[in-house]
């Protein structure tokens, strides 16, 4: 009777260890926590919109869970206007999310051009990269977005189409399947060639300008009489973010006085100009560098001596759309004067122009 007693406790004690190793074994893994944060978009509105209906469409999707405290996250990094990446996954990693998800939005000619990286937030590796270029003009665009961004980052596969009915009337035709479009595998480097373009872009650049000399005699001071020229080139703007722009180029511009007879010089012209954007609005300024290589009327003994010009140049313009209209002043700072040194005069180059433009 013992020994029954004691089977019976054995198979009891026994059923207990399966019944907790399965359990064990069978426990689902913890689900991991990801944060989203956005920036680059002129509308502070924009991002955090965007940053809700994109960690919506993850969470939907993926294995993600929201983290808890997800409204204090983003504040506390919008309200230092943060876009440094190490401090953004720095901060995710404080309110424990395994993945951060982090969206550039840079506007480029009235549409946006949006840049996501999945990141790691134990070692900052980047999991996965997406790129879209679209209008965020309503809550439609967002939410459209902010799906084909998700699919984008987690790879979800589009539904294949289902396959039409048969037609009624070609009842004994055998039924043909319609070919199902292959994925582009090469969609990643398209998709770096196409930030790229919208960091860097080209533009077309012509229209006229009025120069003149000014000098300097000792105490006395004063203007020649300005002449007309024209200016025609190439533009080359480089886009730091979405509202500061690098500008440089290679522009001709002829520039001259009108002294009896008119000396008109013809110049090279290399800006390096800073650009900050207010929507359609751009201010521009910055130095230049212009190299004289020739002049079609040379005056003898007239004191001006052509070479390098320098100074600096401010002006402000307007994109609309691919068109630009603009103005810009320049300030020549090198002396032109060849009697300098015995009759003590400067001259100095004054320029202000206007010009129209597309931008590639």
């Amino acid at each position: 009777m013992n020994k029954i007693r004691h089977a019976l406790a054995l198979f009891f004690v026994c059923s207990l260890m399966s019944a907790f190793a399965q359990d064990e074994i069978e426990k689902p893994a913890e689900t991991e926590k990801i944060a989203v944060y956005v920036y680059g978009a002129n509308d502070a509105g924009i991002n955090k919109s965007f940053g809700n209906w994109l960690l919506l469409k993850i969470v939907q999707n993926s294995k993600y869970a929201e983290v808890r405290d997800w409204e204090a996250f983003y504040e506390e990094l919008a309200g230092n206007n943060n876009d440094n990446i190490s401090q953004i996954t720095q901060a995710a990693k404080q309110y424990n999310a395994d993945v951060v998800c982090v969206v550039s939005i840079i506007e480029v000619f009235g549409d946006y051009s949006i840049f996501a990286r999945l990141i790691k937030t134990s070692d900052s590796q980047i999991i996965r990269t997406a790129l879209l270029g679209r209008s965020l003009k309503s809550l439609g665009d967002l939410a459209k977005v902010s799906s084909e961004l998700a699919g984008q980052l987690l790879q979800l596969q589009p539904p294949e189409p289902e396959p039409p009915p048969p037609s009624p009337v070609a009842v004994d035709e055998p039924y043909v399947p319609l070919p199902v479009a292959v994925e582009n595998k090469d969609e990643g480097s398209g998709s770096e060639d196409k930030k790229d373009k919208n960091i860097l872009s080209l533009g077309f650049r012509a229209g006229f300008n009025f120069s003149h000399l000014y000098a300097e005699y000792e105490k006395v001071s004063g203007s020649y009489s300005s002449t007309m020229g024209l200016q025609l080139g190439l533009v080359l703007d480089i886009a730091t973010n979405s509202w500061l722009h690098f500008q440089t180029g290679l522009m001709y511009i002829q520039k001259g006085v009108d002294d009896y007879k008119t000396i008109t010089s013809h110049y090279i012209e290399i800006p390096f100009l800073y650009s900050v954007r207010f929507s359609m609005l751009r201010v521009n300024a910055g130095p230049y560098l212009g190299i004289c290589f020739s002049e079609n009327d040379k005056i003898e003994h007239s004191g001006v001596t052509y070479g390098t010009d320098f100074g600096l140049s401010v002006g402000l313009g307007f994109d609309i759309r691919m068109f630009y209209i603009g103005a810009f002043y320049d300030y020549g700072l090198a002396d032109m004067s060849s009697f300098k040194r015995k009759a003590k005069s400067s001259l100095y180059s004054r320029t202000l122009g206007f010009n129209l433009g597309v931008n590639l």
